[in-house]
């Protein structure tokens, strides 16, 4: 799933979301390179249409948990 999967199927179901868990870094679009940033920029997305809509990033980089932290989102 790249970013614009992601946004699109997000509001398509959003009334239906129990919950979302996001790598921080994934594909804006088919073909393209990883965006290192795009989970969150997902994470900032969803929170802004429902900050109450639980959300766990992943990253292997621990010093994502801060920004996860500042988000919201479990880690």
């Amino acid at each position: 799933m790249n970013y614009s999967d992601a946004e699109n199927t997000f509001k398509k179901y959003k009334s239906n979301i129990l919950g979302v868990i996001s790598d921080v870094s994934f594909k804006i679009k088919p073909g393209k390179e990883n965006k290192i940033t795009a989970g969150i920029d997902f994470c900032q997305l969803v929170k802004s249409e429902d900050a109450n809509i639980p959300f766990l990033l992943q990253s292997s980089d621990i010093s994502n948990r801060e920004v996860a932290d500042k988000l919201g989102a479990g880690f």
